[in-house]
């Protein structure tokens, strides 16, 4: 195994933790949410899972990068070697916008760190003065419905 199939390797298995970590956080954010709660760990871990998603997508890509090329060349015949090189070309122009997209989306829920506002409307007083409001920003998250 030469330097650049194991950093290959590794950068896959790398990936692979990374996004094992984000699919995990996303989890967990869904259950909080569904108690109405917004998790904070200095940013909302949403964004933290966003961003263990982006690095599992580039690491990921990187490694197959190392991997793939080292991979092909030890294919003995010709023709055979040929035919993967062209497959592998004609899948990765495929799913080149895909991964695009996907890089870009991952990205804009890692970016999406500030503002959680959230506005709840209790009920009106007694006397009729008309409803309250509280707000959470960011800095003081609060529980909904609570």
């Amino acid at each position: 195994m030469s330097q650049r199939e194991a950093w290959g390797a590794a950068l896959i298995v790398a990936a692979a933790l990374a996004g094992w970590g984000g699919a995990m956080i996303e989890a967990v954010v869904r259950a909080a949410q569904s108690q109405h709660l917004v998790l904070y760990v200095v940013v909302p871990v949403a964004s933290i899972g966003a961003f263990l998603v982006v690095l599992a997508l580039l690491t990921g890509v990187g490694g197959m990068l190392l991997l793939i090329p080292a991979l092909i060349a030890r294919i003995r015949r010709r023709k055979l070697r040929l035919a993967t090189c062209w497959i592998t070309g004609a899948a990765a122009a495929a799913a080149a916008p895909y991964l695009a997209l996907l890089v870009f989306f991952a990205i804009l829920g890692a970016a999406m760190s500030a503002n959680y506002v959230r506005v709840e409307a209790l009920p009106s007083s007694p006397d009729g003065r008309g409803s309250r409001t509280r707000t959470a920003s960011w800095r003081q998250p609060a529980r909904i419905f609570s």
